[in-house]
């Protein structure tokens, strides 16, 4: 089956990580599983031989008629859709504890991420196959900060498992992917005032990445831009320092400093 550009289709054709993918999922009997992107079920089926309860969501009309004819059993469904819009229908209606287990177009991972970690309920977990390169900005590699990383580690535990070679795809795309496991906070009940002045205050000192986040911050809030410099004395931050040098906690009390002040 011809894959389709426009949904960013990538079919895996190597099994040998799907193993790797099952147990950083932790896939037991009876475990429901929400599938994003199930394409010809070369994930779906492992799901269901480990006794997982499939929902697999596809938007492409013609793989939806390929999975109901080659998987026929009563552990699995698909629906035809996009997940972006009734992915808050679907686990609004689910009264179970769920997975997500999916290889994901990688032009929707960051929506998909904000759209999971924001919304409840939340996944027990997720296992998702996405960018290298994204995986790599996720974990903080080399203690580089990214405003994804820094919102993923906000909502939830993020973890490397294998790096999954282009080869293992058809058609071979122009960069590597990697396996990740995320693991929603069972303990945040975010306050939204706060969480969106921290993400709010996180945007600003991005702006421009390779320019000092003071300046960033002072630019972008300016009548706070004396505070901001106090702030950062006082909490001994670098007033060289660039927006990826400053970790989530240190986010946090900035935050929590121009909200007090």
């Amino acid at each position: 089956m011809k894959q389709l550009k426009s949904l960013g289709q990538v079919f895996s054709q190597d099994t040998r990580y799907l193993s790797d993918i099952l147990l950083a999922a932790q896939i037991s009997k009876n475990d429901y599983v929400l599938e994003i992107g199930p394409g010809q079920g070369i994930l779906t089926q492992p799901l269901i031989q480990a006794g997982a309860r499939v929902l697999a969501i596809e938007k492409d009309s013609r793989l939806v008629e390929y999975l109901k004819t080659h998987i026929q059993n009563p552990n699995f469904k698909v629906i035809q859709g996009d997940i972006r819009y009734i992915y808050l229908d679907i686990i609004q209606k689910q009264s179970n504890s769920f997975k997500i287990v999916a290889n994901i177009p990688y032009y929707l991972t960051s929506f998909l991420l904000r759209m999971i970690l924001e919304n409840n309920p939340k996944p027990e977990l997720c296992v998702l196959l996405i960018q290298q390169e994204v995986a790599e900005r996720l974990i903080a590699k080399n203690n580089k900060e990214s405003v994804l990383s820094l919102f993923v580690q906000y909502y939830a535990e993020v973890l490397y498992i294998k790096k999954v070679p282009r080869q293992a795809f058809n058609p071979v795309p122009q960069v590597d992917s990697a396996i990740i496991k995320i693991i929603p906070k069972k303990d945040i009940i975010p306050n939204k005032e706060f969480t969106d002045k921290l993400f709010k205050i996180i945007k600003v000192g991005f702006i421009s990445p390779r320019k000092y986040v003071l300046s960033n911050l002072k630019n972008g809030f300016t009548q706070d831009k004396d505070k901001f410099t106090q702030i950062f004395h006082d909490l001994n931050i670098s007033m060289q320092a660039r927006a990826e040098d400053i970790g989530l906690e240190t986010w946090k009390q900035i935050t929590l400093r121009i909200l007090q002040k």
